[in-house]
């Protein structure tokens, strides 16, 4: 076991082992899960992506694996032709394939999150972006890969002017968007067949803004 350990520290830099050398005191299963996530938010990369992005294709099927299927029912079912004129953001991870050349990079990404915005046609101003089809891999779950999606959402909506984030929340959902800093603005509903809020936050221009080029 100490050499697994061993062929796991040689992927990370000082500062990494020091991070989870911060985790040594804990049960050895806690140590390797803590070790895989630094692991994990070492080779994430969150991006905004085209339609035409070969990691399009696996942004949809996560969706209808993760948001569709175990409701019985299929996105592929649904009109997607808008989503060319949303913004598509994808967390990905890095297969860690060192001898792929340029041209396979994109295949060497697996998408583990995501998450699309489209302009409120609500909010005259056009100032608000909503939030929609925020997903996470089933096996990534509790790696911080949602937070990363909502903050970086954030960011890019700052960079296009934008001063407020609405959505439509599942209730199990609620607690994880409160922690976020979004506030539920309606009575509970149903769409889906799942108990929905909607919910909201005003962005703050304290926020760090970037450009974010889609790729």
């Amino acid at each position: 076991m100490c050499k697994n350990y061993f062929c796991t520290f040689a992927h990370l830099s000082k500062s990494d082992v020091h991070e989870v050398s911060l985790y040594i005191e804990q049960p050895v299963i806690e140590f390797y899960i803590q070790v895989k996530t630094v692991l994990l938010n070492k080779m994430l990369e969150v991006k905004v992506i085209k339609c035409d992005n070969p990691l399009y294709q696996q942004v949809l099927h996560l969706r209808n694996e993760v948001l569709r299927k175990p409701i019985g029912l299929s996105l592929f079912d649904e009109d997607l032709s808008q989503e060319v004129n949303q913004v598509i953001i994808a967390a990905t991870a890095n297969n860690d394939n060192k001898n792929s050349s340029d041209s396979d990079s994109q295949i060497s990404q697996t998408v583990v999150g995501c998450v699309l915005l489209q302009l409120d046609e609500g909010d005259s101003s056009k100032k608000t972006f909503k939030l929609r089809q925020m997903t996470t891999h089933t096996d990534y779950h509790g790696k911080g890969i949602g937070r990363k999606l909502v903050e970086f959402a954030e960011k890019f909506s700052l960079s296009q002017g934008k001063d407020r984030i609405i959505l439509n929340g599942r209730k199990v959902a609620v607690g994880f968007y409160n922690k976020m800093g979004f506030q539920v603005i309606s009575d509970e509903f149903i769409l889906s067949g799942i108990p929905h809020f909607k919910m909201e936050k005003y962005l703050s221009d304290k926020q760090c803004i970037v450009d974010y080029p889609p790729n």
